[in-house]
């Protein structure tokens, strides 16, 4: 498990930066798919073969579809009147991605690794 330590972080960086996608859903779908590629990399490494719906039953950050635009929406005049205040959200926003991916990956890791 050492060794995937940076692929980990990699991924947890990639997840992050879906953050900063400024499309609603888009940000979640990307985010996603990351995940993905991390659940398979983890599960590979433990010598596991896991389907797509179990890999994605593990990865997948659930969408609310119609919040998730409405957020959008909302965001947009916070964004213009208040600009560093929201890129402060943004960065706590990739911050959590990130640590959602990391701890995924932990949870996915073989007993008594690391």
């Amino acid at each position: 498990m050492t060794q995937s330590i940076p692929t980990v972080r990699r991924h947890a960086l990639a997840v992050a930066a879906c953050e900063l996608i400024p499309v609603p859903l888009l940000d979640t779908l990307a985010q996603n798919e990351v995940r993905r590629r991390l659940v398979r990399t983890v599960a590979e490494a433990r010598g596991a073969t896991l389907t797509d719906g179990e890999v994605a039953s593990l990865a997948d950050q659930p969408m609310d579809t119609v919040g998730r635009v409405v957020r959008g929406l909302l965001k947009w005049p916070v964004k213009k009147l208040l600009g560093p205040v929201y890129w402060g959200y943004v960065a706590w926003s990739a911050r959590r991605a990130a640590l959602d991916a990391m701890e995924l990956a932990a949870l996915n890791a073989p007993a008594g690794a690391g």
